[in-house]
């Protein structure tokens, strides 16, 4: 008989199969993202603080090592398998044969606990997996299990339940189970909450079906039959009933038609729910096999049991101001607030609100022991997903931000630190074994809310000449300051150094601005500057500023005047006016004349504004080489001929081969004399169809 001829004999069973696989499709299972419970400010409102939602679709990266071996009293002591090699998983073992005191007291030190480790190998010190996955070898089920006593069988119920995934072989395939055949014993783990059917077989050879919808389809075709020969099965277990507990999925089907198995799942997976590991039990033996089907069939089943890792869950919601000290340790049973272990990752939230403002992100670690520090925006911040980080040996690490995009940004607290390791015969040998036990830091999140009150700035002239009789009290407003080399605007800023300069009259929080080192600073608690109806020479003659930081918090819609705003700032080479708005300006007087080094100038965002004076706007600026002037109208200004220069100005005929391109309305391009443009050669470009055009007067 060939294998299709076996695999149609069969169908039958294993489309009933087919159909449970299906049914289990509905095993619980957590949504992609969880609403936290605490009640949040609505958004608006003073202090609006987002609600905070902890994602529930990303797994656990960050463990000790991927795989440990569990060839203990009563099982196999195999250390390894070939599948691990394949697959490039690290991992560790116990292998120590015959059961005999000394035996038991390693094997139980390692799974348990002992003197140097509260926790046993399998577990951090707040019970969450130190493995991605533990493998129990074949052997003995019961014997193993009561010979790790109370103690590891806790430890390997709550690995499994805190995410870690488990694959077991024969033995290891009986010790899920709450029972075997019905009968009870203390020596089993109960991670999967159903019974196990024994066989009672000798040394057989079976094949086994990869069936329709199991999920190692995605895998392999195992040579286009899904089928593999001659799996080695002794005394192995099957799972008739399966189908009585939701959540489990076939993954392959015993094909040996003379004994009472056959037809019924040989290898089976459970997960009960988004955060506790995958369990995968195995009837049969292809653990050891070092080639062929059988190798690929383990390396398979292990890629799945890893895919069902438990999720990452977060420590705590941080609240601004907080500092949270991780300290307690395993026998505190508070794994809210326990120590770090090697190389396990701690996840923190936090909402941040809009207008938050000088965050600051601080570890401290309190043992002498390397942590580092990282911060992502929406998801958990593993190594590889985080946007900032602060890593190295310092005790100390912060990061720091003047804003961050409102919403739930994540904190991932590491420990790099770790055990040293020597392999014995039977088992791994731990030196530097105090961070077994944890790692003690304290982790904070604070920032600044500013204010929702209006920050208006006072007459830009008054405060021009504020400034510059600061500095030098013979000069005016309409004099050139040479000191001050840079501008900078702040937001959320509570500084009170410097001079106030707001409108005392309509500004709900003060402004100060405050002169150092040439820099120039403006500072409100505010979200924003507010400019006022008369922002006019606000930054007239300052000579030497190269750069103005952050003048998009400038909000400008009450400004009916532009007059002079930025005369004279001849070390200026760009101004970013993408955040300035027109809604009641009516005059641009001046306004960027004597910009020598600007080369482009942009305010077709101002819209179709019915401008009254727009006189000498760019004149004095030799570098000017594009001005997009949008819909402006054309609605009976002083002297148009002035726009770019007057006739008559020599000093603005810089280059005569110099080419300045113009978008603008093309009634606007005839307000524009010949007579302001000899200097240079013109190109007008219809600003509504970007074409280029010749203004009648050309």
């Amino acid at each position: 008989m060939d294998r299709s001829d076996k695999i149609l004999i069969h169908m039958k069973s294993i489309q009933q199969i087919s159909f449970g696989i299906m049914a289990a499709a509905s095993l619980a299972a957590c949504s992609p993202k969880v609403a936290a419970t605490d009640a949040a400010v609505k958004d608006g409102a003073p202090d609006a603080i987002p609600c905070v939602t902890i994602r529930t679709d990303v797994p656990n990266k960050a463990f000790y090592k991927d795989v440990f071996m569990d060839g203990g009293l009563a099982l196999s002591s195999n250390k390894n398998m070939p599948s691990l090699k394949v697959l490039g998983l690290t991992h560790e073992y116990i292998g120590v044969g015959k059961s005999t005191d000394e035996n038991k007291a390693i094997q139980n030190s390692v799974m348990c606990c002992n003197e140097n480790d509260a926790n046993g190998v399998l577990l951090y010190p707040d019970g969450e997996p130190r493995f991605r996955m533990i493998y129990v070898n074949g052997g003995g089920a019961d014997g193993h299990g009561r010979s790790i006593e109370y103690t590891g069988r806790q430890n390997l119920k709550q690995f499994v339940d805190n995410g870690g995934c488990y694959v077991g072989s024969c033995a290891g395939a009986y010790l899920i189970g709450t029972s075997y055949d019905h009968i009870h014993s203390g020596g089993y783990i109960g991670i999967w909450p159903g019974y196990v059917d024994g066989t009672s077989t000798p040394s057989w050879r079976v094949g086994y079906i990869i069936p329709e919808g199991s999920p190692l389809r995605k895998y392999s075709d195992f040579g286009g039959d899904f089928y593999i020969d001659s799996v080695t099965h002794h005394n192995g277990p099957f799972f008739q009933h399966y189908q009585q507990i939701p959540g489990t999925e076939v993954l392959a089907v015993n094909d040996y038609p003379a004994y009472k198995f056959h037809g019924y799942p040989s290898v089976i997976a459970y997960k009960a729910d988004c955060f506790k590991g995958r369990v995968i039990p195995i009837g049969g033996h292809p653990e050891m096999v070092k080639g062929g089907e059988r190798l690929e069939l383990m390396c398979d089943i292990v890629r799945y049991a890893l895919e069902g890792q438990g999720c990452a869950k977060a420590k705590a919601i941080l609240s601004n101001g907080e500092m949270r000290r991780m300290t307690k340790s395993t026998e505190d049973e508070d794994p809210a607030h326990t120590k770090i272990g090697d190389r396990q990752c701690h996840h923190f939230v936090f909402a941040l609100p809009k207008k938050a403002r000088n965050i600051v992100v601080r570890l401290e670690s309190l043992d002498n022991y390397e942590l580092s520090l990282r911060l992502a925006n929406g998801t958990f911040a593993f190594k590889e997903d985080a946007q900032y980080a602060a890593e190295g040996k310092d005790a100390v690490k912060e990061l720091r931000f003047d804003e961050l995009p409102a919403g739930t940004w994540y904190v991932g607290v590491q420990c790099e630190s770790t055990v040293e390791t020597k392999e014995l015969g039977d088992h791994v040998e731990y030196s530097n074994t105090g961070i077994l036990n944890g790692a003690a830091y304290s982790i904070s999140v604070r920032w600044d809310n500013a204010a929702t009150g209006r920050a208006v700035l006072a007459k830009g002239m008054d405060i021009n000449e504020m400034i510059k009789k600061s500095i030098n009290p013979a000069l005016d407003g309409s004099d050139t300051d040479s000191t001050i080399t840079r501008i900078v605007f702040r937001t959320g800023d509570r500084s009170t150094a410097g001079m106030r300069v707001d409108d005392r009259l309509r500004s709900e929080e003060p402004v100060y601005a405050s002169i150092k080192d040439g820099v120039l600073t403006f500072t409100t608690a505010a979200a924003e500057f507010n400019s006022g109806t008369l922002p006019a020479f606000l930054f007239s003659g300052f000579s030497s500023v190269r750069s103005i930081d952050n003048l998009k918090a400038l909000r400008t819609e009450e400004a009916e005047t532009f007059m002079e705003m930025f005369q004279g700032c001849a070390s200026l080479e760009s101004i970013d006016l993408s955040g300035f708005k027109a809604d009641r300006l009516v005059d641009a007087n001046a306004m960027f004349k004597g910009c020598k080094l600007i080369k482009k100038i942009d305010i077709s965002h101002f819209g179709k504004r019915p401008m009254e004076n727009i006189n000498n706007m760019l004149r004095l600026m030799p570098a000017l080489e594009e001005v997009n002037l949008g819909a402006m109208e054309y609605v009976g200004w002083k002297d148009p001929n002035a726009v770019v220069a007057n006739s008559g100005d020599k000093s603005n005929r810089t280059a005569k081969d110099r080419t300045v391109t113009i978008r603008c309305t093309r009634g606007l391009a005839n307000a524009i004399a010949s007579a302001s443009l000899k200097a240079a050669s013109v190109r007008f470009i219809d600003s509504a169809t970007g074409e280029e055009f010749t203004p009648e007067w050309k």
